[in-house]
């Protein structure tokens, strides 16, 4: 288990656990003891830059959210690689086309958490919190939330029960050196 390892950065933690869930599932592009393998899945999103993605550990499946497609119109498309395939979900509700937001699988809650990115042009920032069920998102409304952001990096600390988010840039390029964390229900800094 990847989270027994307290020295790994947040970043790093994410990667591990997404690399290390797709050893066992084909047709994804995965790195699995030390060997790239390249899948070729019979659908796949569009090509995209800046999409956020986690792994629901709960439901075995990779959650893909957004990214800027190519010909740079962003995206608010969700899917899900279910074994072999990527597959097209189809939400009632769901978050605006955004870039280079960031995503963490909630294992307490069973929910995966995206927050910020950029939106509208890619330039503007938000500072979004929502949640994917698996059928679908939900925007939260806590009383305080991080400055609006992306390029952050966020990951889910098990044994605290915490999604942990860390760093950004928001519209003007300045960097916030700031740690939040979300319970589910606030953040806290």
């Amino acid at each position: 288990n990847v989270m027994r390892h307290s020295r790994l950065s947040p970043i790093l933690l994410a990667a591990c656990t997404v690399a290390a869930s797709w050893c066992h599932v084909s047709n994804v592009h995965a790195q699995c003891e030390g060997t790239w393998l390249l899948r070729t899945p019979a659908t796949s999103p569009d090509a995209r830059n800046g999409p956020a993605m986690a792994y629901d550990s709960t439901r075995k499946v990779a959650v893909l959210f957004g990214g800027q497609l190519t010909g740079n119109g962003l995206d608010a498309s969700t899917f899900e690689w279910v074994v072999t395939n990527w597959v097209q979900k189809t939400p009632a509700t769901s978050p605006s086309a955004r870039v280079f937001h960031a995503m963490a699988f909630d294992s307490k809650r069973g929910v995966t958490v995206l927050f910020g990115g950029g939106t509208g042009d890619s330039s503007v920032a938000s500072n979004e919190t929502w949640e994917w069920d698996g059928i679908n998102w939900s925007l939260k409304t806590p009383a305080v939330s991080p400055l609006p952001r992306g390029f952050h990096a966020m990951t889910f600390d098990a044994a605290r029960g915490v999604t942990v988010l860390f760093g950004g840039a928001d519209s003007g390029n300045l960097v916030p050196n700031e740690t939040w964390e979300w319970d589910g229900t606030n953040w806290n800094n």
